[in-house]
């Protein structure tokens, strides 16, 4: 294939990569074969008048866009912009200033004047800071979309490809007037094309959509979850059928906690690569989401960048791939793979067990049903693999990252177990030694581990973003001293029970994210 060959970076979801880093990832990208980068901004880039557009957030000045755009053109990269046009745009509606362009949830209100005179502002400042020509609009997972503020002034909306090809309409006209070509993520106008959720492929497969599209915008087929060939291929042809150009777009998971996921990555973009090839598709993105808050490298992801790139330009042989590797990063290919094991410890792709293991409670232990006995020897072992690893290239500080992560876990993942099972068995000494020599020992190992998770942080990114880090980490380490308080006032008699260690506990999955690994309780309660 020889088409466009893009990653696209999330710098929206906290992790803001600050210009140098971003030079960094473009010199890898341009080594692997790729031929272009897309900076996924919903907010965080800088707008004329707008001054909590991106506030706090580690935004990008135009001055720092145009110098890694000239950058990026130097060594053979393209660099697109990747902004949000309809949806979300959630940091924005924190401040009651863009009250009048929201019209729910995280979705700008359609036919607003005010709407488009933000958006223009957007696509201004893309003109301004890109030499491409080529801009990706978003639009995607906008489920609500007239559903709110555009309800009450206009009427529930009977035609809601109707009202999103409007909205489309009036964002190219806006687009067009600057010299773009756009691109928009597919999921809105599949779904109400075909009358049916994105993913519901056996609802699509064979049928005629019931609304179709003019080739003013490329159509962007996102999809990161299936390993199954004829499922992407079936995908395709409904994206053809809708009449605009498709381009595909997988993923390199980069956003189920602080370790990465090349395996899954290169598992799910195997098959979809050929569906590709096979179908004629040769504009491919892989995506970089940062979603819970952006905290695993990019640079951890490269790996699977590599293989997806060998792939994609033709070379399946994995003995020349894992060399070729070595010979661009000086790191070996399985040893900076192997970084992916404290996240697929139990191969489950709904969940990361280094995370939930990391912020499960000592005393509610919503994850205790999870824990095993050999799990601490594991990550201990992990630990110690990393710490062996003596060629790392430039990137020995996401080993070193991610090995005391693993060191964390080799004494806590049972922790709240060993406390629950000696309370319940009236088993003081050994609760005695927790409070005392364990958990000191626990805190200790977690402060480390923050110190060099933060120079992973700040070797790539802003410094903006890592306070919700402070946040999390800091809330653990308080948690855990609240625990220990609470186990201590049960031992010295001030306490006559522990409740949350009298209550059952019930084996309950719970969605992803540190909110819902960390407590049962609410964490916040967002009402713009």
């Amino acid at each position: 294939m020889s088409g466009m060959l893009s990653v696209m970076v999330d710098c929206s979801r906290n992790s803001v990569m600050k210009p140098s880093a971003v030079k960094r990832f473009a010199d890898c990208l341009a080594k692997m074969g790729y031929n272009s980068l897309m900076l996924y901004t919903e907010d965080t880039f800088e707008l004329d008048g707008e001054p909590l557009f991106g506030y706090m957030r580690g935004r990008y000045t135009k001055d720092e866009l145009k110098d890694i755009d000239d950058y990026c053109n130097s060594i053979g990269i393209e660099l697109i912009p990747c902004v949000q046009t309809l949806a979300h745009l959630n940091c924005i509606f924190k401040w009651s200033e863009y009250g009048s362009v929201r019209d729910c949830d995280d979705i700008l209100l359609i036919d607003e004047p005010k709407t488009y005179e933000l958006i223009e502002k957007i696509i201004k400042t893309c003109a301004e800071c890109f030499r491409s020509r080529r801009i990706h609009i978003g639009m995607d997972e906008a489920h609500n979309v007239g559903f709110g503020k555009y309800a009450y002034i206009h009427g529930m909306p009977t035609d809601r490809f109707a009202l999103m090809q409007s909205h489309l309409n009036k964002v190219c006209e806006i687009v067009k007037s600057y010299g773009f070509k756009p691109m928009m993520w597919s999921d809105m106008m599949i779904t109400h094309a075909y009358g049916t959720k994105y993913t519901q492929l056996e609802k699509i497969i064979g049928k005629t959509p019931n609304h179709t599209m003019n080739d003013e915008v490329e159509l962007v087929y996102w999809d990161y979850y299936s390993a199954d060939y004829d499922h992407y291929a079936g995908m395709i042809d409904a994206h053809k059928k809708l009449g605009a150009p498709t381009i595909f777009a997988g993923a390199a998971w980069s956003w189920r906690g602080i370790a990465p996921h090349n395996g899954l990555s290169t598992y799910f973009m195997t098959p979809a690569l050929r569906a590709c090839r096979d179908k004629g598709v040769d504009e491919i993105i892989v995506t970089m989401w940062g979603d819970d808050g952006g905290e695993c490298s990019n640079f951890a992801l490269l790996p699977c960048l590599y293989n997806i790139a060998q792939m994609y330009h033709g070379n399946n042989d994995e003995t020349a791939i894992k060399e070729g590797f070595y010979k661009l990063f000086h790191v070996d290919y399985d040893q900076m793979s192997a970084l992916d094991k404290p996240s697929a410890a139990r191969n489950e792709h709904d969940c990361d067990p280094a995370i939930y293991l990391f912020y499960n409670d000592l005393l509610c232990g919503l994850n205790d049903f999870r824990c095993t006995a050999e799990d601490n020897e594991f990550y201990g072992s992990l630990r110690d693999e990393y710490n062996s690893v003596t060629e790392r290239g430039d990137f020995g500080y996401i080993f070193d990252a991610v090995a005391k992560l693993c060191d964390v876990l080799s004494v806590k993942c049972d922790m709240g177990v060993r406390i629950r099972n000696a309370y319940k068995s009236g088993d003081r000494e050994t609760l005695e030694t927790i409070i005392n020599k364990d958990i000191p020992d626990l805190i200790e190992r977690i402060e480390v581990f923050h110190d060099s998770y933060e120079k992973m942080w700040l070797t790539d990114n802003k410094p903006f973003g890592f306070d919700v880090q402070d946040i999390r980490v800091g809330g653990l380490i308080q948690r855990i001293k609240a625990c220990k308080k609470r186990i201590s006032e049960w031992l010295g008699g001030e306490i006559d029970i522990i409740d949350e260690l009298e209550a059952e506990l019930v084996p309950a999955k719970t969605g992803y994210s540190w909110a819902k690994y960390t407590t049962a309780n609410v964490v916040t309660h967002e009402l713009y």
